[in-house]
């Protein structure tokens, strides 16, 4: 059968328009580089919205993600292949059950010199998993029934069942091991930090500059190699790139799709992208008309042409999804069946299923990222072969947070890559998902999640994990239609900077400036 296609200046056209009515309504880095890390210099980091806070517990923006990893060091640290590595523990054993870890720490010290101890990670835990905290942390570092200081150096979890990606989600950047005493004021930890992470702040500036500076007690004497980071604010999307063209930063780590293909050509600068699993989806609320009844929601996945969709909304940046939320770069990872393209096939099942005129729906994207609308206005097109009349509607993002997700029956989502598949699947699907948003449940889907977090045997959870990625994509509560390539540009002098397949970390204490850096006064 002959793939449709839409012109992507027609799609562009089309989505840019949503989004400006909407607006009028609504007022891992790189490829690791070759040679010798040198030591010195002060790296500029361009971002495109302002860190919002220093808390570890508390920060929502990728520069605020940026701004705790510099200042603190966890437990363990998330490595490109999403695997735990080694931090403030330098080693961990479990039982054979996982029900209990144990975390031996390195000699470390905080920034005030004080040393790192087993009663700050206790302090630390705790506090992230009050209730008060609000920290995201506290959903994601599984059944943790207690934690204990066996001595100074040595920490034990107990968890009330089995959780073998322990060690992987304490490297999350919502668990970084805070100093004890700080925790008795978190309102300071805004703007004061209280790690033992690889750089000293020097200046916070919110909406400005945050800039920090080597920390020459850091456990590891070789790193970081930069004397500096200055991260500064460019909240349009323009000036951004020009900074980088222009040399007045060094680095662009979250590029759009639009400037990528300039900055990619322009003399000085090496355009960079990595496979990530990054996803749009469509949210078809499964206990709202027209959407409860399956054969609708198979008729429009049946009605969308994956690979072309990657050609016209991503311009071949990404790789189809089809339909399942876990990307190829996840642990214990099984392909899905390939998505059908049959739009023909797609209107029958709309006539067997009452619609033997088509459907009505109103599709939702909020306006940021405009890649939502781009998305919508192409899923318009596309499954109008199949009898669907959609009317996208884009709205602000207060208005999306506060009366369309979770709330309407139809509309785009936007998520970055789970570090697992436990976490994302007992997010997003689980009856008792935190952010579950589709309104589907099934009772098969929980028992095999609640299994394979409770196996440490990697087939058997393989397994597990298929047949769940199964119920998912045959129940159709969302449709992925593809992941995302990261995009990042960099100046050539740039080295050691390795594009993460999560939105972070960032491991910026591995970066050095080489030949043709220039030299910049404090």
């Amino acid at each position: 059968m002959p793939t449709w296609k839409m012109s992507r200046r027609a799609l562009m056209r089309a989505s840019a328009a949503a989004v400006l009515a909407a607006s009028a309504a609504g007022r891992g880095a790189f490829a690791a580089t070759a040679g010798t890390p040198r030591r010195g210099g002060i790296l500029k980091i361009s971002v495109n919205a302002r860190a919002d806070s220093l808390n570890p517990m508390k920060p929502k923006s990728s520069a605020g993600h940026m701004a705790v990893e510099l200042l603190y060091s966890g437990l363990t640290r998330i490595g490109t292949d999403l695997s735990a590595q080694p931090d403030l523990a330098e080693s961990w054993t479990a039982n054979d059950q996982a029900t209990e870890f144990t975390f031996r720490l390195r000699e470390a010290s905080f920034h005030d010199g004080s040393p790192v101890t087993a009663a700050d990670v206790v302090a630390t835990i705790t506090a992230i998993r009050d209730p008060a905290s609000a920290s995201p942390g506290r959903t994601s570092t599984g059944p943790i029934a207690a934690v204990e200081a066996v001595d100074d150096r040595t920490v034990r979890f107990r968890l009330d069942g089995s959780f073998a990606d322990l060690p992987v989600v304490l490297g999350s950047v919502y668990t970084k091991i805070i100093q004890a005493a700080a925790l008795a004021d978190p309102a300071a930890l805004e703007t004061r930090p209280a790690g033992s992470g690889p750089f000293l702040l020097k200046e916070f500036d919110p909406g400005r500059i945050l800039s920090v500076r080597r920390n020459p007690a850091y456990f590891d004497p070789e790193r970081p190699y930069l004397e500096g980071i200055d991260q500064l604010v460019y909240p349009d999307a323009t000036g951004e790139a020009a900074a980088l063209i222009n040399g007045d930063t060094d680095v662009l780590l979250e590029v759009g799709i639009a400037n990528f293909d300039r900055l990619a050509t322009t003399a000085g600068i090496v355009g960079e992208r990595v496979a990530t699993g990054n996803f749009l989806n469509l949210v078809m609320r499964v206990d709202t008309r027209p959407f409860d009844d399956l054969r609708v929601r198979r008729a429009l996945a049946m009605s969308l042409d994956r690979e072309a969709l990657v050609e016209a909304v991503l311009e071949g940046y990404g790789r189809p999804a089809d339909d399942s939320i876990i990307a190829p770069e996840a642990s214990l990872y099984t392909a899905p069946p390939k998505a059908v393209y049959d739009p023909a096939a797609a209107r029958q099942l709309l006539a067997e299923a009452g619609y033997p005129d088509g459907v009505e729906a109103t599709l939702y994207a909020a306006a940021v990222p405009p890649l939502r609308t781009t998305l919508a206005v192409a899923v318009k097109e596309f499954a109008s072969q199949a009898g669907f009349r959609i009317e996208v509607r884009t709205v602000a993002m207060d208005e999306y947070l506060a009366n369309v997700f979770r709330k309407a029956g139809f509309y785009v989502g936007s998520w970055n890559m789970g570090v697992t598949q436990d976490f994302w699947y007992n997010t997003l699907l689980t009856s008792k998902g935190a952010l579950a948003d589709s309104g589907w449940s099934d009772p098969r889907f929980d028992e095999v999640i609640a299994a394979a977090r409770r196996t440490t045997d990697a087939a058997e959870r393989t397994r597990l994990y298929a047949e769940a990625q199964a119920l998912v994509v045959s129940n159709l509560p969302y449709i992925v239609p593809f992941f995302l390539d990261r995009l990042a540009a960099r100046r050539d002098y740039v080295e050691g900077l390795a594009l993460h397949p999560l939105n972070q970390p960032y491991q910026l204490d591995r970066v050095w400036l080489g030949e043709g850096a220039p030299a910049r006064q404090e």
